[in-house]
Order: structure tokens, then sequence, then C-alpha cells
């Protein structure tokens, strides 16, 4: 993984994935700072008991929990805002992962589209050209229906004039 740093503060282009293995390791440490600050209260409670009890307690130890207490604090703090600040960054790499993904689909599904256009067109020139050569061998007199000679026309102008579409032809 890249330097966790860098990622967070963006002077490295971390992917999606390296945001996803820095917020885990984040989630891991505020679980660890977590810990540390129960354990920090835990002893400053302890002594606040015996210093009430009358116990005498030295100053040092009193304000070495207290600094155990406060850096506890700030560094749970520091770990949920981080937190917060991959996670957004997390959210906008997915988002823009998904647009990249979104448009390169949308391209292949434009390629398709034509793809099958230009089949689709073939294939019609290619039933057009079939008819076209059917009409001439057996001729006007074959056994055709009146709807099926239209059609065979039809095509055959769309065969002649190829700027025509085949809505126009027919």
């Amino acid at each position: 993984m890249k330097n966790l740093w860098k990622i967070i503060t963006g002077t490295v282009n971390a992917s999606a994935e390296d945001l996803a293995r820095a917020t885990v390791e984040i989630e891991r440490k505020i679980v660890t700072f977590q810990s540390e600050l129960e354990s920090a209260e835990a002893e400053a409670l302890q002594l606040n008991k015996k210093n009430l009890c009358g116990e005498t307690i030295k100053d040092e130890d009193m304000d070495l929990a207290e600094r155990k207490v406060l850096t506890a604090k700030r560094n749970l703090n520091a770990g949920r805002e981080t937190l917060e600040e991959l996670k957004i960054k997390l959210n906008e790499a997915a988002a823009a992962k998904i647009n990249t993904e979104l448009a390169a689909n949308e391209q292949k599904r434009q390629d398709f589209y034509q793809r099958q256009k230009k089949a689709t067109l073939e294939h019609i020139k290619a039933q057009a050209r079939l008819d076209s050569l059917a009409l001439v061998i057996h001729g006007p007199q074959g056994n055709y229906s009146r709807s099926h000679k239209l059609r065979i026309i039809q095509l055959t102008v769309f065969l002649c004039w190829p700027q025509m579409t085949l809505t126009q032809a027919r």
C-alpha cells in the first residue's frame, strides 16, 4: 500500500482500492485508540479515587494520567476525522470509477447499435437482391402475392437510391 499519510493528504493519486485499504487501517487504529482511551481513563479514575480516599498521590502521576487521557482523546478524534475524510474520498473515487465504466458501457452500446443497424441494412439489401433476382427469373407472372410484389419493388427502389432510408422506401 502507498504511504498512508500521502493517501490521506491527497499528495498521491490513490485508487479506490488504496483508499479502501487506508480506511480499514484507520478503522483498526481507531479501535486501538479507543482501548487506549478507556485504559487511560480507568487509570486516571483510579488515581482520583485514591486521592479522594486520602492516599498520597504524586502530582506528576496525576499530570501523566491526565496527559494520557488527553492524548488518547486527541488520537481518537484525529482518527475519526481522518476516517470521515477517507470515506468521502472513497465515495468520490467509487463514483468516478462507476462513471468511467458507465461511459465505456455506453460507448460499447453505441458501437453495438451501429453494427446492428449496419447488419440490418445489409440484410435488407441482400433480401432485396434475392427478391429482385426471383422477380427477374420468374417474371411478373410468378406466383407472388400483391403485397410481396409491392415489397420487392420498394426494396429495389431502396437499393437504387441508397441515400433513402428504409422508412422512406416503404
